[in-house]
C-alpha cells in the first residue's frame, strides 16, 4: 500500500476505522450497525465520510480497499 493511502487511512476518525475494518470484513451497513449499536444511516454517513477523505469514487472501491487492508493485517 503506498504511503499517501496509508497517511489518509490513518487520518481516519476511531469510529471510521473501526467501520473501515468491518466492511473489509465483508459485513454489510445493517450488520455494521445492529454490531455497533447505531443507524445504518449513520453507518452510511461513515462510509462517504470515507469516500472523501480517501479520494474514493464509489463503495466498490472502498470495499476493495478495506478487504485489502484487512487481508495485510498480522492477525
Amino acid at each position: 500500500m503506498d504511503d499517501e493511502l496509508s497517511q489518509r487511512i490513518a487520518a481516519l476518525s476511531g469510529r471510521e476505522r473501526e467501520i473501515f475494518r468491518m466492511i473489509g470484513r465483508g459485513l454489510s451497513s445493517k450488520e455494521i450497525a445492529v454490531s455497533l449499536c447505531i443507524s445504518k444511516r449513520t453507518v452510511d454517513h461513515h462510509r462517504e465520510k470515507m469516500l472523501r477523505k480517501l479520494n474514493l469514487s464509489g463503495f466498490a472501491q472502498l470495499i476493495a480497499l478495506a478487504a485489502y487492508f484487512v487481508s495485510s493485517l498480522p492477525e
